[in-house]
């Protein structure tokens, strides 16, 4: 009797339980959520637009009015919550909006359940050149919220982040850092010094410029600081996407870098001045166009640790036909982009009416092949295939050619990137018999073809045939 009243009670409080979590999903159905933060946190400071730094206490209820009280007020470990946008200005004669120098690590991130703010320069500068700068091994954290230096404003001798004393800058998902148009190098981000580093996993960089002729990528890293990417975009940025000097930058993850172009209008998104400025760390599935200062194959630029040796292709040349590779050190280097027509073999070579063309470019390529009549261009037609995935590509002309001679050129293309075209003149001839006897002279190469004429005549051969 005992087990019995047992179970009872057991069945009576799952039930109760159960029926608790599905109140409690209908509740929040709707709901919006931010990702700043999964739980406002005790140690969280606010700040509004509307706050007062005099009156407020950084509470929800009476916040803040600057991110620089905020900063003064808030606990090491402490997330600084913005509830609406605000406009960042310069406190008495400093060349920065909000100095992290004490080696504090704090989050900047929208408030829960709030629509995304912006943090935007002020117009006109006055004193701040840098809208925050990291020092003393502090590290920041971006989650949820908008860094927007203000394209209204002229070109300033600054940027929107200086890294330095082997700071931390945490990139987070939904952290946008655009419109910043610097005269120096790193229009959005500057990082200096050893173990300076930042980290991006998510968000975006994005629409900003830079009035230098060279060095003016959003993101410029130099003296052994370090950027590593696992994820996130960077694209847009006029003066090029990343640039190291005297730094290092890690790829992994789904990670973007591209769509950036340099003062000349041509694509550069990462821009690796120094060997070994690269390290593939991971898998990656993102995608990164890359600028060596040599863009010629044999180029070293980087090493690749084992499990990133299958996410080679994902590294783009941002000019030339050129293909990521790497040796047997797991060095990168660049290649060039195979492109070989195997048949026709060597040029004016013999072929016959519906001509069969043969080659090897890179696996699972685009192939594109034009046939041109050498007497008269206008007539020819294109052709496209894939290659399979060991390279190899076949195409067998479905149509009688005019007896006479041709010119083949081929191309491919992958990955945004296209091979050198190879061009061959080739001969369409009377059948197979032309081809053999265009040939040296072979008696058993002869003997064989009239041994199929004869009999797929009927006519009956002697043994010796």
């Amino acid at each position: 009797m005992r087990k019995k009243q047992k179970k009872w009670w057991q069945r009576s409080l799952a039930l109760m339980l159960s029926l608790v979590l599905v109140v409690s999903s209908f509740l929040t159905v709707g709901k919006p959520v931010s990702y700043a933060a999964d739980q406002e946190t005790s140690s969280g400071v606010y700040v509004s637009d509307k706050g007062n730094d005099d009156n407020g206490d950084g509470t929800k209820d009476t916040p803040y009015a600057t991110l620089q009280k905020a900063y003064q007020e808030v606990s090491d470990g402490g997330t600084i919550y913005l509830l609406d946008d605000i406009t960042l200005t310069s406190v008495g004669t400093n060349d920065v909006g909000v100095l992290i120098n004490d080696g504090k690590h704090i989050t900047i991130s929208t408030a829960p359940n709030t629509e995304t703010a912006m943090i935007k320069r002020d117009k006109p500068t006055g004193n701040m050149k840098v809208l925050f700068q990291l020092n003393n091994k502090s590290q920041l954290t971006l989650r949820n919220i908008i860094i927007d230096g203000n394209l209204e404003v002229e070109k300033v001798d600054g940027r929107l982040f200086n890294v330095y004393g082997g700071s931390t800058l945490i990139i987070d998902k939904g952290a946008i850092l655009q419109n910043s148009y610097s005269r120096h190098p790193g229009s959005a981000i500057y990082i200096n010094d050893t173990d300076s580093v930042v980290e991006m996993n998510g968000g975006k960089i994005s629409s900003n410029k830079s009035s230098l002729s060279s060095m003016g990528a959003a993101v410029f890293i130099e003296s052994g600081a370090k950027f590593i990417m696992n994820g996130g975009l960077i694209k847009d940025n006029t003066g090029g996407g990343v640039e190291s000097r005297l730094g290092q930058i890690s790829l992994s993850g789904d990670a973007v870098i591209t769509g950036n172009i340099n003062s000349a209008g041509k694509e550069q998104n990462v821009n690796l001045v120094k060997y070994q400025a690269l390290v593939l760390a991971g898998e990656f599935t993102g995608e990164a166009g890359i600028t060596t200062q040599s863009m010629t194959p044999g180029t070293k630029f980087g090493r690749v640790t084992d499990d990133g040796l299958d996410s080679i292709e994902n590294l783009i040349a941002d000019s030339g036909s050129l293909v990521a590779s790497y040796d047997e050190n797991k060095t990168l280097l660049w290649r060039s982009f195979k492109n070989e027509l195997s048949q026709p073999s060597k040029d004016d070579e013999i072929l016959g009416k519906r001509p069969t063309l043969k080659g090897v470019t890179e696996p699972n390529a685009k192939v594109t092949i034009k046939i041109v009549s050498a007497t008269d261009p206008s007539l020819g037609i294109t052709k496209e295939v894939t290659a399979d995935a060991n390279g190899n590509w076949v195409l067998a002309v479905g149509e009688d050619f005019e007896t006479g001679k041709y010119a083949v050129t081929v191309t491919a293309s992958k990955n945004k990137t296209q091979s050198e075209p190879v061009t061959r003149p080739f001969e369409v001839g009377n059948g197979v018999l032309r081809t053999i006897l265009a040939e040296e002279f072979n008696p058993a190469v002869v003997r064989s073809f009239f041994r199929v004429k004869l009999i797929s005549r009927g006519i009956p051969l002697a043994e010796k045939w």
